[in-house]
């Protein structure tokens, strides 16, 4: 439901928001105004489902207000800080849901929203003449057939994977699913007619055709929006809509091409959705171009190149079908992964996990804003790893440069000092050296050797203690190694 609030003070507009709970009651904020004239020209272009205005406002009062609306199914609620029973006499006559007195009771004006929506999605049930004729077998229906009109039937297909299901968790479900649908389809829909059968929800449009590929996309939508909401229960529940191609007169068998097309995709284990599309649609965008753009952006550290090129995708592929639209976000996905993958090891893990944040989004336009955030994030911790790791491996070269020569030196000691793990300084090394963290200690060792036979009298076994061997046979076979001569041979060919 859509909610417009209307009262000329400002901190009251915003209390009244602070006050509901938006989230509970499925309830949008359109916007909130400040005199009487401007909302009720905002009433009539957005059409909301609720209006909570004040009585005494500039321009337009509440009550006028409430007459020139008089002819939209709206749902009106007064806040005042007046008692005069003329007032509240006056609005009830023109079918006021609540008068409610300043200071606003929280608990008061949430159990009023509450009231509403449940009348409301109640009329939406009782209302359903033409899909329970068809539920009945009844194709003897009289109906206004109108040119350039036609039927199609949805069928929401609902898993329960879990044993906690009750009559209060179907109950939420049936109303998101109206909820979902009526915002999503009531503005191109001429009719909306609902029809619940145990795990099958079952929505009857009536819309003029040249809305059809905006109908697809609005399902698309709904489908995106249903997936958001299955995450609220902790994957306990599944969905797959099924949407029958569109047909000029009703017909009961209808339902169950809906319902066979729904049922095809879950069985499948899919969260998917089937359009009535006679084209192969295909989306619009140059894979190998955006691939050379996302390594461009990670090599240089620079996210608007792939947010430049993401709108540039995105708006030419508005008219993309939802199902679609996820084809292209998953082939995007794996070329940026194979690309930083180049720097950086992605198991393709990666990808699905990407996506399946993504189908949270609950829209298109999110779709797009999401992809943007993850990849942006992607190449921002690629970068902050890499200073991060130069920064550690400076670290420890400079404690090896004053200490290598000691024998207690090891990965653990070096690690313990700049507060790293030693498994974790080992790879540093290995992609930073040629050599691992012993030979490059050793080589350290070799080469202050080197200099002290050449520049001192010192015995060999002092050296070796110095440079970190208590085994002169060990630093021998080390030096010879390395040097391919003894010490002492170094030492006459050198010193």
């Amino acid at each position: 439901m859509k909610l417009i609030i209307i009262d000329d003070e400002i901190k009251i507009c915003h209390l009244i928001k602070k006050l509901i709970d938006f989230e509970k009651l499925d309830i949008e904020l359109i916007d909130m105004y400040h005199n009487g004239i401007t909302g009720l020209k905002a009433i009539k272009e957005k059409k909301p489902d609720i209006v909570i205005t004040d009585i005494k406002m500039p321009g337009l009062d509440g009550i006028s207000l409430i007459k020139e609306s008089k002819d939209l199914d709206i749902d009106f609620i007064i806040i005042s800080g007046h008692r005069q029973f003329e007032y509240a006499h006056t609005a009830i006559k023109y079918g006021v849901e609540n008068y409610l007195l300043k200071p606003i009771s929280e608990e008061e004006l949430n159990a009023t929203l509450s009231k509403i929506k449940k009348k409301n999605t109640n009329k939406k049930i009782e209302n359903n003449y033409l899909i329970d004729k068809l539920f009945n077998k009844n194709n003897d229906i009289k109906f206004n057939y109108l040119e350039n009109h036609s039927f199609s039937i949805v069928c929401i297909k609902t898993l329960f994977n879990t044993k906690e299901l009750n009559d209060n968790l179907l109950k939420i479900i049936k109303e998101k699913i109206i909820g979902l649908t009526e915002s999503n389809l009531s503005k191109l829909a001429r009719n909306l007619e609902y029809y619940f059968n145990s795990s099958y929800s079952y929505i009857l449009l009536y819309y003029n055709y040249n809305n059809k590929e905006k109908v697809n996309n609005s399902i698309s939508n709904l489908l995106f929006e249903l997936k958001a909401f299955k995450f609220q229960f902790f994957n306990k529940l599944n969905f797959s809509i099924g949407l029958t191609k569109s047909f000029k007169f009703l017909d009961y068998k209808h339902l169950y091409l809906a319902k066979n097309k729904s049922n095809e995709y879950l069985n499948k284990n899919e969260f998917s959705i089937f359009l009535d599309s006679k084209e192969n649609v295909n989306y619009y965008c140059d894979l190998y171009n955006f691939s050379n753009i996302c390594y461009k952006a990670i090599v240089n550290n620079d996210a608007n190149l792939l947010t430049k090129e993401i709108e540039y995708i995105k708006d030419n592929n508005k008219k993309l079908p939802g199902y679609k639209t996820f084809e292209l976000i998953k082939d995007l996905l794996s070329q940026f992964y194979l690309k930083i993958n180049i720097f950086k090891h992605y198991d393709s893990i990666w990808i699905d996990k990407s996506l399946n944040l993504i189908e949270l989004s609950s829209s298109i336009e999110y779709v797009y804003e999401s992809l943007q955030t993850i990849l942006i994030n992607e190449i921002n911790l690629l970068n902050n790893t890499n200073t991060n790791e130069k920064n550690t491996y400076e670290m420890a070269i400079k404690y090896i440069d004053k200490h290598f020569f000691e024998q207690s030196i090891s990965l653990e000691t070096i690690a313990k000092q700049i507060n790293i793990t030693p498994s974790y300084l080992s790879s540093l090394f290995k992609k930073n050296n040629d050599v691992g963290f012993l030979n490059f200690i050793t080589e350290k060792r070799v080469l202050l050797a080197k200099e002290m036979l050449r520049k001192s009298n010192k015995k060999i076994k002092e050296i070796a203690v110095e440079v970190g061997y208590s085994d002169v046979k060990y630093f021998t076979k080390i030096f010879k190694k390395s040097t391919s001569l003894k010490p002492s041979e170094y030492r006459k060919l050198y010193g």
